[in-house]
């Protein structure tokens, strides 16, 4: 039986920062107290007695202790509909974990060298079904807000400790990934700006207990950064050959990541073709260090991540089909985007913001609006929409007030950038903290992020989101205000 979240301490708790910063300031709890407050199970103890003088000085002190003390006076007042929502998270996080274990089996078995059997699969299978279950049950004795602060409240934990949202899109994308982990075939994930490409890549590696290997991809990459170079040893007075960061994940069995593999070099990024194709035991022979054959160990992985190849992405170059050929191409997609442009809510983009606007225990920040919040989410999503799908789908037109699509044989998206899901989840997060200056989440929070999609001298991306606001009824002029 879940224990009181008093019980159980207030580690988690937002009035532990109004502690240290009492602790700062030089006045600290009394003896006895983990922190400004007890519980004895049945009614909450007032703040640890504080040496506060009428001294201005002790106005800031006087004002944390208030705060703090209003914070668990709050959480005392809503514990039961508190320990509902973290008994719900924790299935959840019971949910999640057995994932992960059936991936982590997955990637074990691979660096022992050896198949990962199918008698495995359906255990570990049979794991996650039964969490499910749990979590189905559970949802099912929970009302809408409940469950809603619950995923929102797991949500959030994840973000803060993987820096993803484990939607269905994402766990699929990862079983993929790990699959080929298993069948010895290099992953490519491509997708726009802002979608967590990288970040899915580093979760994946991260299941090998290993530090990430990252090569960040640049047009003056050498095969040396890869593969290595010869080096003068003065001590010995003679050449060495020193590994290249790819050919070192080769030999120990690690994981590597190619971030952004066609913004470089590719004739550096032909040096793969023959690399890609090896899998453990089989023998790389390196040129640069006279031919010499390395084994490749159990475990070697590649992973690389890459933008199109268009004019929204400078620079990037369109990948050798004999390369593109030796990976599993993974497309990953702004969230949302086979939903109505305009008729449906966009709910994993609204996760990822709630996400980003609530605390461990699923409530929202006092700083953020959440009318405010499904306005911002809404216009994100559209910016998104415009920016990653060809105009002959998504051009609009817009007569006597009403808004309708328009068939334009135009392969060029109608927005030149968007509010990407990173951006998104910097600013609530930002805003929702509460404790940096002109950090305000309303309607001009939101008027400056789409000014900001514009490039130097242009204002085409926010006079037409601008169009698109007052389609919407969402007037952001008004400056300080709330969006309606």
């Amino acid at each position: 039986m879940r224990t009181s979240i008093f019980e159980q301490g207030l580690a988690q708790c937002p009035v532990l920062e109004y502690c240290r910063a009492l602790q700062s300031y030089g006045y600290e709890p009394s003896e006895g107290h983990s922190c400004f407050f007890e519980w004895d199970g049945g009614s909450l103890k007032p703040p640890a007695h504080l040496q506060l003088t009428d001294d201005p000085a002790d106005d800031l002190a006087r004002s944390l202790a208030q705060d703090a003390e209003s914070r668990v006076v709050e959480l005392a007042a809503c514990e039961g509909d508190t320990e509902k929502v973290l008994a719900l998270k924790d299935c959840h996080k019971d949910l999640f974990n057995q994932r992960l274990k059936l991936w982590q089996a997955m990637v074990w078995a691979t660096r022992e060298g050896r198949e990962f059997t199918d008698t495995e699969l359906r255990h570990y299978e049979q794991r996650v079904r039964e969490a499910q279950e749990r979590l189905d049950a559970e949802e099912s004795r929970a009302d809408e807000a409940i469950r809603r602060r619950a995923l929102g409240a797991y949500d959030s934990d994840q973000m803060d400790e993987h820096r993803l949202l484990f939607d269905e899109a994402l766990i699929a994308d990862i079983q993929r990934m790990v699959g080929n982990i298993t069948n010895g075939r290099p992953t490519l994930v491509v997708g726009d700006k802002g979608i967590a490409k990288t970040e899915v890549a580093k979760f994946v590696m991260s299941l090998f207990k290993l530090p990430p290997k990252v090569i960040s991809v640049k047009g003056d990459m050498m095969s040396d950064e890869l593969i290595g170079k010869m080096k003068h040893d003065g001590a010995r007075n003679t050449f060495v050959f020193q590994e290249g960061i790819l050919l070192s994940a080769m030999r120990k069995g690690e994981p590597v990541l190619l971030d952004e593999i066609n913004f470089g070099d590719q004739t550096i990024i032909a040096r793969l073709q023959e690399i890609l194709l090896r899998h453990a035991g089989d023998q790389v022979f390196i040129q640069e260090n006279d031919g010499e054959a390395v084994e490749v160990a159990p475990g070697f992985t590649v992973f690389a991540t890459a933008n199109e190849a268009s004019a929204r992405y400078r620079h990037r170059e369109v990948l050798d089909p004999a390369i593109r050929d030796r990976f599993d191409i993974i497309i990953r997609n702004y969230p949302d985007m086979d939903l109505d442009l305009f008729a449906h809510e966009p709910k994993t983009l609204g996760r990822l913001a709630r996400a980003s606007a609530i605390d461990g225990w699923g409530r929202t920040s006092a700083y953020i609006d959440e009318d405010v919040l499904e306005v911002f989410v809404r216009l994100s999503y559209i910016t998104q929409y415009l920016y990653s799908t060809p105009a002959k789908d998504a051009t609009l037109e817009f007569t006597e007030d009403h808004l309708k699509s328009v068939v334009k044989e135009d392969l060029q998206p109608l927005l030149t950038d968007c509010i990407t899901p990173r951006l998104l989840v910097n600013t609530v997060s930002d805003c929702a903290r509460g404790n940096l200056p002109d950090r305000r989440f309303d309607a001009a929070c939101i008027d400056r992020l789409l000014q900001s999609l514009d490039q130097a001298g242009s204002k085409y991306n926010y006079d037409l989101m601008k169009q698109i606001s007052l389609m919407l009824d969402i007037d952001l002029a008004f400056e300080g205000g709330s969006a309606s």
